[in-house]
């Protein structure tokens, strides 16, 4: 027996809470939460009748908190982000985004899809101030926030470039800045990085968890890559297929400052390892093991 296997015997994940949480978590005060989901349900009406997408979810996510999102296509990961932008009303249940019930569009919030979704006919500058002028907000006063965030993520020579002229990566990123430009204090990201190569996604993975953690953002991501999710979180959500409900919530605690070199480490293999048997037991992941 391997030295790796005699430590994961010694330490059976104690880091790893074990339970379902279908309630939100203790050690979270509510009067600090960011996000709040209390026992949400979500059901689709359709001619064969009612389809159950997201089954008594609860989770409460701390301000500043970096939370991920994993679960298998079809299980309501983006249904349940949609619920909490408040683009889409929950069936039952109770949703708060900073402490205040969700009753339609948080503008508090900031939202970024799988899909850039950049206007072609607009500049990356003048792309990126769009959610300034929908707010109403003073464009000049925006400025140079969008000026410094985009030469942040690398694109402060491309300001003036149109989406065609860029990288999927690049447009990624403006997409990123989009979503930063009115300084919200909840960042929502459903599958930001799945249209991207291998490559491109490790980049914008490292160049993300920088930027993350000097804006101090509340941020929910949802996500196929249990790697990935493993990367950037202090907590991983691991859902059910549908109906979609929370099986078990994973603390991450790994140092805060994260380099690409840390996936190698035992300990981070020891979690991704710990949600893909998880995966396994609902039936999601199946391999056969050789004696």
């Amino acid at each position: 027996m391997s030295q790796t296997l005699k430590i994961e015997e010694a330490r059976p994940l104690e880091l790893v809470t074990g339970q379902r949480a279908s309630a939100p978590q203790a050690n979270t005060a509510a009067n600090t939460a960011a996000i709040n989901v209390d026992h949400v349900f979500k059901r689709f009406g359709s001619k064969k009748g009612d389809v159950q997408a997201v089954s008594d979810a609860s989770l409460t996510i701390a301000r500043g908190e970096f939370v991920s999102i994993v679960g298998p296509s079809g299980c309501g990961k983006s249904t349940l982000l949609n619920m909490i932008a408040g683009l889409m009303p929950v069936s039952d249940g109770r949703i708060e985004v900073l402490g205040k019930p969700v009753k339609g569009p948080v503008h508090e919030l900031g939202v970024v899809f799988q899909q850039h979704l950049l206007l072609p006919w607009r500049t990356i500058l003048n792309n990126v101030l769009l959610q300034i002028e929908v707010r109403n907000l003073n464009r000049a006063e925006y400025l140079p926030r969008a000026q410094q965030l985009l030469k942040r993520v690398g694109l402060g020579d491309f300001a003036e470039r149109f989406p065609d002229e860029l990288s999927g990566g690049m447009n990624q990123r403006a997409a990123i800045v989009r979503g930063l430009m009115h300084d919200p204090g909840v960042l929502l990201m459903d599958e930001p990085f799945g249209a991207l190569d291998a490559m491109t996604r490790d980049q914008m993975c490292l160049d993300f968890h920088q930027l993350s953690r000097e804006q101090g953002k509340t941020v929910l991501f949802i996500t196929h890559s249990i790697t990935e999710a493993v990367f950037l979180s202090n907590r991983v959500v691991v859902m059910s297929p549908r109906p979609g409900r929370i099986e078990e919530i994973v603390p991450i605690e790994l140092a805060g400052e994260r380099h690409v070199d840390i996936r190698d480490e035992a300990e981070f293999t020891r979690y991704t390892r710990h949600i893909r048997r998880i995966f396994e037991k609902m039936g999601v992941l199946k391999e056969e093991r050789r004696s």
